[in-house]
């Protein structure tokens, strides 16, 4: 005969941390950021909590270069942590022990996600109504709500592994540092010639009110050794390599505060 063992039954509660959706018109910002963050380094680092909502960072290999960007939970059509409930026995004046439905919530949430498996996530896409991110498990879902010319909704959905990660900020002293809050349009359109430079130097004039982005290598300067890149990018205009440069004045900044060191 066949002897069976005994079967013990487990009730699995799905870890379910994060549930959020982006509405149609946000899927390609959305996606567009982690491109960006794609250039920085290897991985990124997500970390979503309910009340603050969603933030993606990433690191370069050597240290030196961070970015981060933040959503908040406006941001999102839906922004959610779902409770888990978990079952423990108290006992009761009778001595008896009885079930108590205890719901906890998981608080904040990070991984750390591989910027390769992401690929197929950041490719354009035409007729998205919604793209929603849940986590399950140690898999991190992303699901496209797709519109097809026919009148039919498609749903693709793309699944990466993560893993546990500890959050990183960075952490700099503010003590004589500048802030410039800029819109990005005006970013671009002051960056796009110098796109395709390998290095640049972005300077302030305060005299003259206008902060520009000049190109220049570190052989143009010199004996300057960056204590007037401007006037050493501008030493070798004659030279066979072509120079850029483009400024903005303080105008067309949100808001300026700079120290002259």
């Amino acid at each position: 005969g066949i002897i069976f063992p005994r079967i013990i039954s487990y009730h699995i509660i799905s870890r379910t941390a994060m549930d959020c959706v982006i509405p149609s018109h946000s899927v390609q910002p959305f996606c567009a950021a982690i491109a960006c963050l794609s250039r920085v380094g290897k991985d990124l680092l997500w970390e979503f909590d309910p009340v603050d909502g969603l933030t993606i960072r990433a690191l370069s290999d050597s240290k030196a270069v961070f970015s981060s960007f933040h959503y908040e939970p406006t941001f999102f059509h839906r922004c959610s942590c779902p409770r888990l409930a978990r079952k423990r026995k108290r006992k009761n004046q009778n001595g008896h022990g009885q079930n108590q439905q205890d719901d906890e919530t998981l608080g904040r949430w990070c991984v750390r996600v591989a910027i390769k498996s992401l690929a197929a996530v950041v490719r354009p896409r035409k007729d998205v109504l919604s793209l929603q991110l849940l986590t399950v498990g140690d898999l991190l879902a992303f699901e496209f709500r797709l519109q097809r010319p026919e009148g039919a909704i498609t749903r693709v959905t793309h699944m990466v592994g993560v893993a546990t990660a500890t959050s990183i900020a960075a952490v700099a002293s503010m003590e004589k540092a500048s802030e410039l809050v800029v819109q990005p349009r005006v970013v671009l359109t002051m960056l796009e010639p110098l796109r395709r430079s390998a290095e640049m130097a972005l300077l302030i004039n305060d005299e003259h009110k206008l902060i520009s982005s000049v190109s220049f290598t570190h052989d143009d300067l010199g004996e300057n050794n960056g204590n007037d890149a401007l006037a050493a990018a501008k030493q070798s205009a004659g030279a066979s390599s072509l120079k850029t440069e483009t400024s903005i004045g303080f105008d067309e900044l949100v808001d300026l505060h700079y120290v002259s060191l």
